[in-house]
């Protein structure tokens, strides 16, 4: 202390009091008078804490420097410490500067004698910083909390037993809880799937015991209402309330996962989307070589045979071929509009109820052995799309609906139900045949996907009808009860003045050769039975030579032969039906007006871009002789 400081009373200790000071501890010494608490000595640091001049604190009482909420609390100290009952320990309270500003204080008092007189010893230190300190722990500690609670995340605190401490806003809510402490208490075994929770327990405890730090992986939980949910989750160890517990961030994936699973479907309908190009060319061709073989039979029989009831006969043999080549070719023209929606024809006016009623016939035969069919149709819908692509998804989705029933079903019923709602007319196929499980409802769109035995179906089925629907701008979605039964919603925009009420005229090919003169026809195409195909049904009338590349039709036309019409493919090995009409177009102009281009659906961009922008015709594998004279007499002046 300073040399100049007062000295304290006779008999008390100066070193104990010069160690105090060292310790930045104040000392006051106190006299009690009555009911008075007369100071008789501070020390140096006493003063600088309580910010009073030495003779002011003096003169003063020494409850007056305390603030008033603490007063009670000290003169109950003093009179305990006045009858003998020294309280051990400190205890903490404010002191009044004489500016008004409160100085937070540690307080320990004792008793000791000067001679015969009792006196009162007072320690205490400013725990001014210390306090501030605290508090800004506590506010900081305040904004931890405030953040870890507003994270949009998931955190959870849990034991190695798998008893959760601790979850935040978040985590309850991914997991469908109504609030954090809804999940305290909870062990893991009752959110996590069991292989999951296996996998979780092993990295914790890997983690513990080794301090391995693992990546972040995917967890399959079971929400509050027992639905399944996927979260994101990673770990670290910590200690809580003195034993390692792991601290986890867990986020909610689901609709990545499902957006995930939609990006892989659609790439692996894009995929599919190519492979039906090509499947369709390749059947394509075979397809018209079959269809042309029909129809020359049919020209040669009535040629050929005299007898009516054997002509007739071999006729009727050969209509189901027909009728089998013609409709394999709309399921293949199909698959082309699914992977090239340029393909399909210009929308038009649908009349929804004729759409219906064709697809009910289509499958009446199969329907009345298996299921009892019922229309709710109200007014007469009409929608905006393509007829045949309608009609083809009804009847995918009533043929589905009777497959769907057990043979010993009880009152096996299918309900089709069409009504104009909201600018859209809704149309939906309903059955009660149990229903579909909720694992396989997801995939259910799926090409090759089918929960029906092997040999009933393909899995195609919805796949088609739902790029059928989305074509045509509407959708199709599928809602199914376990034990009740299935409906499929289809919506289509309905027909209005905006998207064209009439629908686009047919163009129906004459049958007849009228005004068609002898011609010679080279036909170029790399399957050479096609070739003779044509040769064989336009033989008698015209002169056909056939080749079977680019190349060797440019070797007859430098060779000077000359022709009236030239059918060609557009896609070929080494040379493409486009390029060789430009060829041709440069070196005989007055031929490449005389090309009919045909295809078996598969295309390059650039090819297609050539035809499109062509005036040629365009004959589409398998094509009927009326359709292909049809395109000849487009590019053959008439006689």
């Amino acid at each position: 202390m300073s040399e100049h400081w007062p000295a304290p009373p006779d008999g008390v200790s100066e070193a104990v009091l010069h160690a105090a000071h060292n310790a930045g501890i104040g000392v006051a010494l106190t006299i009690t008078d009555d009911e008075r608490v007369r100071p008789v000595w501070f020390n140096e640091r006493a003063v600088e804490i309580l910010g009073r001049p030495y003779e002011e604190l003096l003169r003063s009482n020494i409850f007056e420097l305390i603030a008033p909420e603490n007063r009670e609390m000290a003169y109950d100290l003093k009179t305990a410490r006045d009858r003998g009952d020294v309280h051990h320990g400190s205890f903490e309270l404010a002191a009044i500067r004489p500016d008004g500003s409160r100085v937070p204080v540690s307080i320990s008092m004792g008793v000791a004698y000067i001679g015969e007189r009792r006196v009162g010893v007072t320690f205490f230190r400013d725990i001014g910083a210390r306090r501030a300190s605290e508090d800004a722990l506590r506010a900081s500690e305040a904004r931890f909390r405030t953040l870890i609670e507003s994270a949009p995340d998931g955190i959870a605190i849990t034991r190695l037993d798998g008893t959760m401490v601790y979850a935040n806003r978040s985590a309850a809510a991914a997991l469908g809880y109504a609030a954090p402490s809804q999940l305290v208490g909870l062990n893991l075994t009752q959110l996590y799937e069991p292989e999951d929770l296996e996998i979780l327990n092993d990295r914790m405890r890997r983690m513990i015991a080794e301090g391995e730090r693992f990546p972040p992986r995917e967890y399959r939980l079971l929400r509050a209402d027992g639905t399944p949910t996927v979260m994101e989750m990673t770990g670290h160890v910590i200690e809580y309330d003195g034993s390692p517990a792991v601290l986890g961030f867990g986020r909610d994936v689901s609709e990545r996962k499902q957006m995930q699973q939609q990006l892989a479907r659609a790439d692996r309908l894009a995929a599919l989307g190519l492979l039906a190009a090509g499947v369709a060319h390749e059947i394509n061709n075979p397809l018209t070589f079959v269809s042309l073989g029909v129809q020359a039979l049919e020209r040669k029989i009535e040629l050929l045979v005299a007898d009516p009831l054997v002509r007739e006969e071999l006729v009727a043999m050969l209509g189901p071929m027909r009728d089998g080549t013609a409709r394999v070719a709309e399921i293949v023209r199909d698959l082309r509009a699914f992977a090239r929606s340029e393909d399909t024809p210009p929308p038009g006016e649908i009349d929804v109820v004729k759409v219906i009623a064709t697809a009910e016939r289509m499958a009446a035969h199969e329907l009345r052995h298996r299921a009892r069919l019922v229309r709710r149709i109200t007014g007469q819908p009409r929608a905006h799309g393509h007829a045949g692509r309608l009609e083809q998804v009804m009847l995918n989705l009533l043929v589905n609906a009777m497959q769907a029933f057990a043979e010993d079903a009880f009152d096996p019923t299918v309900i089709v139900t069409c009504a104009e709602r909201e600018g859209s007319v809704e149309i939906t196929v309903e059955d009660n045949a149990g229903g579909i499980p909720e694992e396989t409802r997801a995939r259910v769109f799926d090409p090759f996907f089918s929960t029906k035995p092997a040999n009933i179906g393909t899995g195609l089925g919805l796949w088609i009808c739902h790029g059928l629907v989305t074509s045509m701008g509407g959708t199709i979605a599928l809602e199914s009860v376990l034990g009740r039964g299935t409906a499929v919603r289809v919506r289509i925009p309905t027909a209005s003045p905006a998207n064209g009420r009439t629908s686009p005229p047919s163009v129906v090919p004459a049958s007849a050769d009228e005004g068609l003169r002898p011609m010679r026809v080279l036909v170029v195409d790399d399957e050479p039975t096609l070739g003779r195909l044509i040769q064989l049904l336009l033989s008698g009338e015209h002169q056909v030579h056939a080749v079977t590349s680019a190349e060797d039709a440019l070797a007859c036309f430098d060779a000077g032969e000359r022709y009236d019409a030239v059918l060609c493919d557009v896609m070929m090995p080494r040379t493409s039906g486009p390029e060789l009409h430009e060829r041709v177009r440069a070196a005989w102009p007055e031929l490449a007006g005389r090309f009919v281009f045909m295809t078996g659906g598969a295309l390059t961009e650039r090819s297609r871009h050539y035809l499109d922008t062509s005036p040629q015709p365009l004959l589409d594998k398998p094509f009927s002789p009326d359709v292909l004279r049809h395109a000849l007499r487009r590019v053959v002046p008439a006689t």
